[in-house]
């Protein structure tokens, strides 16, 4: 098992930079949000990419999101933010030489194709009267 290289400065960063939840609210409204802060979570707890690096991708994004299309409900900021969120881990990960940007690409054409066949197997198999 790997030792966590995280300090409490870090871990105290990581959460300034959750959003506010009302009491009972859960803290990821979509399953891929976990998803996405559970890869950033584990690539700073188990390899050598810093917080502060991705950190700064985040701000820098959620800067730029709020100057160009200001949010204005909680739900919508909360899905703006984990879009900013997805995109930060993608450019950090780039910077530090984890993935490619053709990689990306060509991951999210396979997800697309594979939901194609899904839902036309779905259709398939019951056909609607």
């Amino acid at each position: 098992m790997s030792q966590c290289n995280v300090d409490d400065n870090e871990l105290l960063q990581a959460r300034r930079t959750i959003p506010d939840r009302p009491e009972g609210d859960p803290l990821f409204r979509r399953a891929w949000h976990a998803r996405a802060f559970a890869l950033i979570v584990t690539l700073v707890k188990d390899s050598d990419l810093p917080w502060p690096t991705f950190q700064t991708q985040l701000v820098e994004r959620l800067a730029a999101q709020q100057r160009d299309a200001p949010a204005r409900d909680p739900e919508q900021i909360d899905l703006q933010y984990f879009d900013c969120w997805l995109e930060a881990v993608e450019d950090t990960l780039i910077a530090q030489q984890f993935i490619e940007r053709p990689e990306i690409s060509a991951q999210i054409e396979r997800i697309r194709q594979s939901v194609t066949d899904i839902r036309h197997s779905q259709i398939s198999l019951h056909p609607r009267t």
